[in-house]
C-alpha cells in the first residue's frame, strides 16, 4: 500500500515541477516583455522616439 501511494506522489511531484517550470517561464517572459513595455512607453512618451530606435 505504501509502495503504491510513493509511486503516485511521486508522479504528482514531477507534474507539478513540471507545471511549476512551465509557469516560471511564462512569467520570466511576461516580466520582460512587460517591463520592456513599460520603460519604452515611459521615455518612448516623454522624450523623442530615440530611446526606441536605438533598440
Amino acid at each position: 500500500m505504501r509502495f503504491i501511494i510513493e509511486i503516485i506522489w511521486f508522479q504528482i511531484r514531477q507534474k507539478l515541477i513540471r507545471v511549476l517550470n512551465f509557469i516560471k517561464k511564462v512569467a520570466n517572459i511576461l516580466d520582460k516583455y512587460f517591463i520592456y513595455n513599460l520603460v519604452s512607453w515611459r521615455y518612448g512618451g516623454m522624450k523623442s522616439k530615440g530611446v526606441r530606435s536605438s533598440r
